[in-house]
């Protein structure tokens, strides 16, 4: 039998004998009764509460609540409780994507578990994908994490050279550079790494043409490593430099890749000078 609390929005975490909302028949009437009444009445049942905050989340009883709904703006999916060790998990997941671990009890008898599905979001990790805001920091939990992941097609400002770790599968993510014009800034970077795959992937450069370096300053730039795979991928954005580089790596394909509007020379692009700017630059080991 499933209960269901809505809009936790206590303070604290409902024990035994505090009151929490209810739902009722009639949406315009709030009504409030125990959590051991509750508890009662279902005979034992699991129930699923709403919680505004992972803060409520971890501090809720888990003798009790077995369920929860996560309504955090970005961050919201179930979590389960399980059982187990799962003290790796929480020590990797810092930014409490997937894994939260609950404040009464060690994370070696239990956890916290996100339910879902497929792809992870990268927002559950912290990122806002506004296009403004920094989410550098919060994109590189999501990339470190091992999951597949999806930017659900949101826009993710970051400072560049975000690496790129082995086997990240990536889709459907926008990512812009807000640290635009420098000689060796490469807003996606792997670096001696294998299996890399991004679909659906768009970096925007962000640049004004007076900054960047055909070298060393790209839009997706992977060095080394072997079985990589590109496929619909756009980079756009001023500089000079390349929209896709791909350089001393074995066995990578990239499928209808999309590079255009890069410009470099000065910032009205009025000289353009010879070697500055490359669409996509291929270099075999």
């Amino acid at each position: 039998m499933v209960k269901r609390i809505l809009d936790l929005v206590e303070d604290n975490a409902p024990s035994l004998d505090d009151y929490v909302p209810i739902d009722n028949s009639s949406p315009n009437t709030t009504r409030r009764t125990r959590v051991s009444d509750l508890l009662s009445a279902a005979g034992g049942g699991v129930f699923e509460l709403y919680v505004a905050t992972r803060t409520l989340l971890k501090a809720l009883d888990t003798t009790i609540a077995k369920s929860v709904v996560l309504t955090e703006t970005g961050r919201e999916g179930i979590f389960n409780w399980k059982t187990g060790d799962y003290s790796t998990q929480i020590t990797a997941d810092t930014a409490e994507g997937v894994y939260l671990k609950a404040d009464a009890i060690a994370s070696t008898v239990g956890a916290w578990v996100r339910s879902f599905y497929g792809a992870a979001d990268i927002r559950w990790y912290g990122a806002v994908g506004d296009g403004t805001t920094d989410d550098t920091a919060p994109v590189d939990a999501a990339f470190a994490s091992g999951w597949q992941l999806t930017g659900s097609g949101f826009e993710f400002a970051v400072t560049g050279d975000v690496s790129l770790p082995a086997s990240l599968n990536l889709m459907d993510a926008l990512f812009k550079l807000l640290t635009p014009n420098d000689a060796s800034r490469r807003t996606l970077y792997g670096k001696a790494v294998s299996n890399i795959t991004l679909r659906r992937v768009t970096v925007d450069r962000n640049g004004d043409g007076a900054g960047g370096g055909l070298a060393t300053a790209a839009g997706i730039y992977i060095s080394g490593g072997s079985g990589h795979l590109l496929e619909d991928c756009e980079v756009y954005g001023d500089d000079k430099g390349n929209g896709i580089a791909v350089l001393d790596a074995d066995d990578f394909d990239i499928i209808r890749p999309y590079v255009h509007d890069i410009k470099g020379g000065n910032s009205v692009h009025a000289v353009i000078t010879d070697d500055v700017v490359q669409g996509i630059w291929l270099r075999g080991s």
